[in-house]
């Protein structure tokens, strides 16, 4: 099929060969030699092949490779991530129809560049990002442990105008493959090496992932960016990589808030105690049953005693107009985002007023409930009251 910015791009199997020892590296000259060798087998195979065209390469250079081809099963000698600088903890991302000052955007990240020397020596855990263009609307976005990159309003950003995927992983062996297209984030699996990648019932995610082995944690990470090669078309390797770290230069990130989610309970009353009993307590069991306007209040009760409690009422104008109105005001979500960095205010209190304004009132007071336990002493007496117990 025909792919976003003239890149030619088939969801079959896109691995390369083991008579490269680059690969699966993407380079002018690796794909060139590498489409001259595979190209006489190819013509006398049967159909069912595809088009990779290497990030940013001429529309000449051109890598075939054929969902048959026994290289597809076979051990690729892919390991070069474990050899790179980058071993330990990143987030790779891919972008497509997209400027790199688009990417920045959805990456809530400054257009200033800051070497990246400099930020990595002040030892703090702050997100920052690197971009490079490719080439042919595709952008990369690299994190030296950072994670903004498998974050739903980060991938909603990248994907405004085409498609993303990610990879990323730590030191703890958490991995995430993350994809993301038309403004819509369409699935994200943690340790997708032994649960089963939820393809949200995209048929363009199945596919990226199809017959792809990730069991083997030696070369899950290459496998990981073969499905992110299929899903945008660009097959990213050491080179790209080596390039992003040579330029050193990075952007700051102002991360973004965390997106609400349901309970899981719904309107369901039993599951509603049991899952209050399970995260309040069994003696708070009946805060399950109240209703939601109730619990709403409740939320915001407790998120404005916190508040309080932490000097954030009368330190910042913002968090009262949000407690008046029930909703974080811009004002707020902006020095809530701020809060999460090492140069920000103490998070709590922004935090508690973030999860106060989940639509879904019981999750509401069970997100507010948990973080205020450690600023609030009296956070179990107030849910007490609630439920007729105080």
């Amino acid at each position: 099929m025909q792919g976003r910015q003239g890149v030619d791009v088939a969801l079959g199997a896109a691995r390369l060969g083991d008579d490269l020892p680059d690969a699966p590296f993407i380079g002018r000259g690796v794909c060139s030699n590498h489409a001259l060798n595979l190209g006489a087998e190819a013509a006398s195979r049967s159909t069912d092949s595809c088009v990779l065209r290497p990030c940013g390469a001429p529309a000449t250079s051109r890598v075939f490779l054929q969902r048959d081809d026994p290289r597809v099963s076979d051990d690729p000698g892919e390991r070069w991530i474990s050899a790179s600088p980058i071993n330990e903890a990143a987030t790779l991302t891919v972008c497509t129809g997209v400027m790199p000052a688009q990417v920045l955007e959805a990456f809530g990240a400054h257009h200033e560049s800051e070497p990246m020397v400099e930020i990595i020596e002040e030892f703090t855990i702050d997100p920052w990002v690197a971009v490079t263009d490719l080439g042919d609307g595709v952008v990369l976005a690299f994190e030296d442990n950072g994670w903004q990159g498998t974050c739903a309003p980060t991938l909603r950003g990248v994907s405004a105008t085409g498609r993303a995927a990610s990879v990323f992983w730590n030191v703890e062996a958490v991995q995430t493959l993350s994809f993301a297209e038309s403004g819509t984030a369409l699935s994200s699996t943690t340790d997708f090496g032994w649960i089963p990648i939820d393809t949200g019932g995209h048929t363009a995610v199945a596919d990226a992932i199809s017959a792809l082995d990730f069991s083997d944690g030696t070369t899950r990470r290459e496998r990981a960016l073969l499905a992110v090669a299929r899903f945008t078309g660009c097959l990213v390797g050491r080179p790209e990589v080596d390039a992003v770290l040579a330029a050193g230069r990075v952007h700051r990130i102002l991360p973004w808030l965390n997106d609400h989610y349901p309970s899981g309970a719904g309107s369901d009353l039993l599951a509603r105690q049991d899952l209050a009993a399970t995260q309040l307590g069994p003696q708070l069991r009946a805060v399950g049953s109240l209703p939601d306007e109730d619990l709403r209040e409740l939320a915001w009760d407790i998120a404005e005693r916190v508040c309080s409690e932490t000097g954030l009422l009368t330190a910042d104008p913002a968090a009262g107009e949000s407690i008046a109105l029930r909703s974080l005001t811009p004002q707020a979500e902006l020095a809530a985002r701020a809060s999460a960095v090492s140069s920000g205010e103490p998070t709590t209190g922004w935090a508690v007023l973030h999860d106060a304004a989940n639509p879904d009132a019981f999750n509401a007071v069970l997100r507010v409930s948990s973080r205020a336990r450690f600023a609030l002493p009296e956070t179990e007496e107030v849910l007490q009251r609630a439920v007729g117990q105080g």
